[in-house]
């Protein structure tokens, strides 16, 4: 039976290039990895011939462009556009049986005790799922008022989604909006008073706002972010950076982000680069299945987050091994 081999941020507590040996093994033990490497061969990859881990992860991220799905299917669009081709639904079950064990499917419980829930924005349902499961935490650590900072940006509602967020947010103009009206529901803030400041740009890429409510337990903010690029909508990165900006949290925090489950490999190894770097630990986790909104996931859209996590653990490599 194969083993299931999940990433981990390196613990805390350690010189930083200790951290830097855990992260090694762990990647190590990832790429190495029966799930792994029988994916990369179902695509006739072949195996690296070096014994330099770096080589070899370059290796792999040479190869993962194969699973680009986006620019393929989606012609550069949206995630939830991927289309699925014959071979993907003729191997479904093996490609989605070594998802699970690669850690792509059902992460959903914190290594550790966090002392931020950093809920993540996103398209369709996942503004109230990611903030559902954020409550849930919570609700596991009923004596500590853990803060909850949602990170989002002021991309506009599309069309394709329209639909999904008229479900829980039918007045969201902006993905901030949605968030909002997810964090209400979650968290039962219909009647709590809140301090908002926003701050406009003819860009909307550069827009940015902050919420804070003021009579709850536990710090609850809202955080959308302005791009780092004014060419394009605010990323994750961005939102999670203008979070340390505006929070700084202390040397050893341990920081949580929810996601859908999904995305954890990818957005855990991206945000491991400035854990290391300003020595917090970062934890991952995804949402449940709420509001059924994985049904429009398919194999094509696991593999590109796969090719996602790989990509992030190459820039990682780039910088410290």
């Amino acid at each position: 039976m194969k083993k299931k081999t999940l990433l981990f941020c390196p613990e805390l507590n350690q010189q930083t290039n200790v951290r830097i040996e855990e992260l090694k093994n762990t990647v190590a033990e990832w790429i190495h990895s029966e799930a792994f490497t029988d994916l990369v061969r179902l695509f006739d990859g072949a195996d690296p011939q070096t014994d330099s881990l770096k080589e070899q992860i370059e290796h792999y991220n040479n190869f993962v462009d194969v699973w680009d799905y986006r620019k393929k299917k989606a012609n550069g669009g949206e995630r939830w556009l991927i289309k699925e081709d014959t071979f993907l639904k003729e191997h479904k079950q093996e490609i989605m049986e070594n998802m699970a064990l690669l850690g792509l499917t059902d992460i959903v419980d914190p290594v550790t005790e966090p002392d931020y829930i950093l809920p993540l924005g996103g398209a369709k349902m996942s503004n109230l799922d990611r903030c559902l499961e954020a409550a849930d935490v919570c609700r596991q650590y009923p004596d500590s008022d853990i803060p909850v900072i949602a990170l989002t940006g002021m991309r506009p509602i599309s069309d394709a989604e329209r639909s999904c967020i008229d479900l829980y947010a039918p007045d969201a103009v902006t993905e901030y909006d949605a968030i909002c009206a997810g964090m209400t529901q979650a968290f039962h803030l219909e009647n709590e008073p809140f301090n908002e400041e926003t701050h406009s740009n003819e860009n909307v890429n550069l827009s940015w706002a902050e919420r804070h409510y003021n009579n709850t337990s536990r710090t609850i903010d809202i955080l959308s972010a302005p791009s780092s690029d004014p060419a394009r909508r605010a990323n994750s990165m961005d939102t999670f950076e203008f979070f340390l900006e505006k929070y700084n949290p202390k040397r050893e925090s341990k920081i949580l982000l929810v996601t859908s489950c999904i995305y954890v490999p990818f957005q855990l190894m991206k945000f491991t680069d400035l854990a290391l770097s300003k020595g917090f630990y970062v934890d991952c986790i995804g949402n449940k299945d709420y509001s059924n909104a994985s049904s429009y996931l398919n194999t094509a859209s696991f593999l590109q987050e796969l090719k996602a996590a790989v990509n992030a653990i190459y820039s990682l490599s780039v910088k410290y091994f």
